[in-house]
């Protein structure tokens, strides 16, 4: 019974992880429905570099400032490196890999305030982090959730400070 339980959730984590890469069949009608989604919470602010339209996302509780575009986020992103470093976005070049204490608290406030977050595909459910874990998002049963299990594929989410 262990075992099959145990194979049961490496599936399911894969299947989960799968759904996170670049996929072609998504439509662009849908992407663009993700993006104009209102970010409406006392604790979240939608902010955008006026010349570029790049959305960014502030979090008053933690001050810090998420990318939250399609065009400034990464698909298929399992042990991330540099991708952050070497970004710039917004106007800003000191973007870093958050850690998964700040990717599971974003995703378990967006979640409890009833928001979605902009992704490549619209049905990620796991992002990676700086380290080594990998935190299940919105878009998945666990939002929030950290494991250890290095899924086949997962989003990544540059993140600063205020």
């Amino acid at each position: 019974m262990n075992n099959f339980v145990r194979t049961f959730s490496l599936i399911s984590l894969l299947l989960l992880a799968i759904s996170c890469g670049n996929d072609d069949n998504d439509n662009s009608e849908g992407m663009e429905q993700d993006m104009d989604m209102e970010m409406t919470s006392s604790r979240f602010e939608a902010q955008f570099a006026t010349a570029m339209e790049m959305e960014t996302l502030l979090d008053n509780e933690t001050n810090l400032v998420w990318i939250n575009d399609v065009t400034g986020c990464f698909a298929g992103i399992v042990n991330p490196t540099t991708q952050c470093d070497e970004l710039t976005f917004g106007g800003r070049s000191d973007w870093r890999i958050p850690t998964a204490q700040e990717m599971s608290e974003l995703i378990t406030a967006v979640d409890g305030a009833g928001m979605m977050l902009n992704y490549i595909n619209s049905s990620c459910a796991l992002m990676s982090t700086s380290d080594a874990v990998w935190v299940f998002t919105e878009n998945s049963n666990s939002p929030g959730t950290m494991t250890m299990m290095e899924p086949g594929n997962a989003g990544l989410r540059c993140v600063t400070e205020k």
